[in-house]
């Protein structure tokens, strides 16, 4: 079948990560489970394949390889991309959009991204299917069939269309580790980081375009990070210092779905230390202990609901026996 075996993460970016001290003749990188529990030695060609993960299929059991197409074809570009940003060269425009293409894929070509996807949809499809039947109908929905069956192709698609200019208007750095160590990556590389989100409410800290102080990290290899943000302080070519290389290391580590990688098999405790609440943030607010208030007000209101419905409830039994 051609090009049944696709790459969730790409062959070509995970080369990077190839140990240098491999026997002559053998190409692996170093997978760790999250917790880091089990290592293993894999070949870049062989990890984070599915089959026909970005195959557009029909109705009849046709492929359409189009978005499988239009990813190699990025990832053929961005190895030249790589190669100049390594060297601190100054890139053009055009290999700048096409960078910012790349890492628009790379935000949503992995698992945990096509799933959610693909899970929305079947979703939304369950949900029409039991309006249709409480209506005395049956569904019948082509394009919405279509959208399930292929929610991990369009997502990409998607994503290509819409990520990829935002991305190109927002100011980009590199950062390098030499001397400092080496940065990992994962089976979901691309971090989405806003440090200001824990002054807002948990409904609202997901990491989002519309926060000013939004970051967008990206470990293009052992030795460099790319960076999106819309302050100009993180814009250009810099060295990454010892506590930051470390410091996103473990915000790669906490982002990994099932995996993380690195060039050497080492690990670093540090990459484990989960992050308490600062002393600044929204919970520890006169808004955020008056909301906690109120929760805690409302859910006792609840059980005590419940409790006199219950009570209620068993004085009925008793009184019919």
């Amino acid at each position: 079948m051609e090009k049944g075996k696709q790459h969730l993460i790409s062959n070509c970016y995970l080369k990077a990560w190839c140990d240098p001290t491999a026997p002559d003749g053998q190409s692996y990188i170093w997978l760790h489970s999250v917790d880091s529990n089990e290592r293993r030695r894999k070949s870049p060609k062989k990890s984070f394949t599915e089959t026909d993960r970005y195959t557009i299929k029909s109705s009849s059991g046709g492929r359409n390889l189009r978005v499988e197409d239009t990813l190699a074809d990025i990832e053929a570009k961005f190895v030249g991309i790589r190669e100049q940003l390594e060297r601190a060269h100054r890139i053009s425009a055009e290999d700048r959009f096409m960078l910012c293409a790349f890492v628009a894929a790379m935000c949503s070509r992995t698992k945990p991204a096509g799933d959610q996807w693909t899970a929305l949809f079947e979703t939304i499809r369950a949900q029409a299917s039991r309006d249709a039947k409480a209506h005395g109908s049956q569904l019948h929905s082509p394009r919405l069939d279509d959208a399930v069956r292929n929610a991990k192709a369009y997502i990409v698609g998607a994503s290509l269309s819409v990520l990829t200019p935002m991305l190109f208007s927002m100011r980009a750095g590199i950062y390098y580790a030499e001397n400092h160590g080496t940065f990992i990556t994962s089976d979901n590389p691309c971090v989405w980081y806003d440090p200001d989100s824990f002054r807002r409410p948990p409904a609202h800290r997901t990491p989002a375009l519309c926060y000013p102080n939004i970051k967008i990290l990206l470990p293009l290899s052992p030795n460099s990070l790319l960076l999106f943000g819309r302050d100009k302080d993180y814009a250009g070519y810099r060295r990454g210092s010892e506590q930051f290389i470390c410091e996103v290391n473990r915000l790669i580590r906490f982002n990994a779905h099932q995996h993380f990688v690195t060039r050497d098999g080492s690990t670093s405790n540090l990459w484990f230390e989960p992050r308490g609440l600062p002393a600044d943030a929204w919970e520890n607010t006169a808004e955020g202990k008056a909301s906690k208030a109120r929760a805690e007000r409302d859910k006792r209101m609840q059980w005590e609901w419940w409790d006199s419905k219950l009570r209620e409830r068993g004085k009925e039994t008793i009184i019919t026996h």
